[in-house]
């Protein structure tokens, strides 16, 4: 089978390669793949706007729409007050649907590129290219073992969100689905990056973006410094990016046994992630482990059914009920963001 990767390179002297400037960006991987160190990478540069896990396009059913934007819009900002975060006055929203909502955020500094960092849209690219047919894609790659060691880290350091149960799964079927959307995809404009590049060499990086964007390099796009961290969630896991520091880290990780990463490096492979490095190809599945991985595959949907139909939820239940489960969870009696882990609604 014919990796993402290998697909990817074999395109992109054709449409993989960006010829034009402005419109759609979307930065899209697993959680926990460096999808938030990029978004303040690339929002260093003038001519990118991205919002912040605004998570619109992440539910069943129809997007936003005039008929449906009051709404629309007051469910959403309950769901994660997206308005605050990005401190968007409904005023300054022209038209009244998402692409609008992205032009209020960079209409501001007149940014070419709009659009958002979005993690969850991983088993939504479909629906996100309906809705942004012209879209450019930024996909990050990570290892599969690196990724659910940081999911670990994030439980651990006191994320409802990744202390839930079912996390592997999760990630597999997550995973799985991007990469065989990916697979499909023909015409759509698609970098793909792995995490390791970006702490490497985030200059390079940053150029090679621009390029692909069609952009002039800017040197601010190196680092972390002076980047604009106010829309992201004030959580403990997001203290190494708001500390300005670009490295991998390696103390105090949760521990996952050899068994395992091997594992996990082996269903990334089977579900088109080439190998990072050729020493790391690994053999195909055995019978067993195909059995095993199915198994994740076959929880990991049923769970992903259950996340989306509680996400739905917010569409039709009072949004008395919301703000109330909201402030027992916080443990609050207001719904600012500063100094809360987390104010999307967490099940």
């Amino acid at each position: 089978m014919m990796t993402v990767v290998e697909n990817y390179k074999m395109n992109a002297a054709k449409s993989y390669s960006g010829t034009a400037a402005g419109g759609p960006l979307f930065v899209v991987g697993m959680y926990r793949s460096g999808t938030t160190l990029l978004y303040a990478l690339l929002n260093q540069h003038p001519e990118i706007a991205l919002l912040y896990e605004c998570d619109a396009l992440a539910v069943p059913g129809p997007s936003a729409s005039s008929a449906r934007w009051p709404r629309w819009i007051e469910r959403n900002e309950l769901w994660n007050d997206v308005l605050t975060r990005h401190r968007i006055e409904r005023g300054e929203i022209g038209s009244h649907d998402l692409r609008g909502l992205y032009q209020a955020f960079s209409g501001r500094s007149g940014a070419q590129f709009y659009g958002e960092k979005a993690p969850a849209y991983a088993r939504w690219l479909p629906k996100m290219l309906r809705n942004f047919p012209q879209a450019r894609l930024i996909v990050v790659l990570r290892e599969l073992p690196e990724i659910y060691q940081s999911v670990l880290d994030a439980g651990r350091k006191g994320s409802r969100f990744f202390r839930r149960r079912g996390q592997l799964p999760r990630l597999l079927w997550s995973h799985r689905a991007m990469m065989r959307d990916l697979g499909r995809l023909k015409q759509t404009p698609v970098f793909l990056l792995r995490y390791r590049e970006v702490v490497s060499d985030a200059s390079e990086v940053g150029k090679r973006i621009c390029d692909f964007l069609g952009l002039p390099f800017n040197d601010a796009m190196s680092s972390l410094v002076g980047a604009d961290f106010s829309a992201i969630y004030a959580a403990p896991h997001h203290d190494w990016v708001r500390s300005e520091r670009i490295v991998r880290r390696f103390a105090d990780r949760a521990a996952v046994s050899f068994q395992l990463q091997r594992d996990l490096k082996m269903f990334g492979q089977a579900s088109g992630q080439a190998a990072f490095v050729p020493e790391e190809e690994l053999p195909a599945l055995g019978f067993r482990q195909k059995v095993r991985y199915q198994s994740y595959l076959v929880a990991g949907c049923l769970l992903c059914i259950l996340d989306d139909a509680k996400r739905l939820l917010y569409e039709f239940l009072p949004e008395s009920w919301f703000r109330h489960y909201r402030r027992m969870r916080s443990g609050d009696d207001h719904l600012e963001i500063s100094g809360k882990e987390d104010s999307s609604i967490s099940w």
